[in-house]
């Protein structure tokens, strides 16, 4: 699937179900398979960064990293990965299950995270514990973002193939094209031969 590698704050809105996420500055997020129902799992893959997620109820999502999975259905969550180094998860509502995986997959632990808790898949032990505002805020402050409840969620979000469907409504443009200039930049693009 595609890889989103944002340099800049990122915020994505899900469908069928309206899911928001938001990707912090510097985050490499892999999409690995969107659904098309709600009975369907979207799962992406966190390679380094951090996701903030407002899952509408109803959702079935998978984020995993190299070293954990967060399974998630209608929660507010967010996931901190750096290789080697942590694997943070705060819930802010709802209930995430959190798996540590080794190198090949295979779960070496599980445990319910639920509202007001944290866990590292690196710490000294692997369990749920809680945390307050100022520790969320020192972990995720750059992606905090309006709280929803999750009736504001939308049930559908835009529809990308429905929206390039909709015929523009384009207002009639007077050019005089002997006072009004137009440049046609030509590139090399990503052949790298000057057209």
């Amino acid at each position: 699937g595609p890889l989103v590698a944002n340099f800049n704050a990122t915020t994505l809105r899900l469908k069928p179900n309206g899911t928001i996420v938001k990707l912090a500055k510097a985050t490499s997020f892999k999409i690995a398979g969107l659904a098309s129902t709600a009975k369907e799992a979207n799962t992406f893959a966190l390679v380094t960064g951090k996701v903030r997620a407002v899952a509408a109820k109803g959702s079935n999502y998978r984020i995993a990293s190299t070293t954990s999975i967060c399974a998630v259905r209608g929660t507010d969550f967010a996931f901190s990965f750096e290789e080697g180094a942590k694997a943070v998860l705060m819930v802010a509502d709802g209930l995430v299950q959190f798996d540590k995986i080794d190198d090949a997959g295979n779960v070496l632990g599980s445990i319910p995270v639920a509202a007001g808790q944290f866990a590292d898949a690196f710490g000294d032990l692997f369990q749920a514990a809680a945390y307050d505002a100022g520790q969320f805020a020192a972990q995720f402050g750059d992606v905090e973002f309006q709280r929803l409840s999750a009736s504001e969620v939308p049930k559908e979000a835009l529809n990308w193939a429905k929206l390039v469907k909709t015929p523009a409504e384009v207002p009639p443009v007077k050019i005089d094209p002997s006072k009004d200039t137009a440049t046609y930049i030509m590139t090399g693009g990503t052949t790298g031969t000057p057209k």
